[in-house]
């Protein structure tokens, strides 16, 4: 099973692919946290039947990021913005209000 977190990023990335079923599933499953038994109330199916569509939602999601990479992509920029804040820290500019306004622009890109 993948891990909730990155989960939720290919719900984010990749979510308007799935069915409107599976789409809500999934997302009460992974955004609101609700239980099986929470969302087969909510959807008005068995918790049996919630358990296969929040799988088969997650394999899609998964092909989905195989074929395009998009959350790999986010992870790659993350890295690399991480990495030009201690470069600027190691040359001491911590202190300067253009060091600021760099991680503002910073945090603009990736959120």
């Amino acid at each position: 099973m993948i891990e909730r977190a990155r989960l939720a990023y290919y719900v984010d990335f990749y979510g308007d692919l799935l069915t409107h079923k599976q789409r809500q599933a999934i997302d009460l499953h992974v955004n609101e946290d609700f239980s099986l038994s929470e969302i087969a109330d909510e959807m008005g199916i068995t918790r049996q039947a919630v358990h296969d569509l929040i799988q088969r939602s997650s394999q899609k999601l998964l092909e989905y990021e195989d074929k395009l990479g998009l959350y790999a992509l986010l992870q790659t920029h993350e890295d690399q913005l991480e990495r030009i804040k201690r470069l600027l820290q190691q040359m001491g500019v911590e202190d300067r209000e253009e060091y600021r306004k760099i991680l503002t622009i910073m945090d603009e890109i990736i959120y």
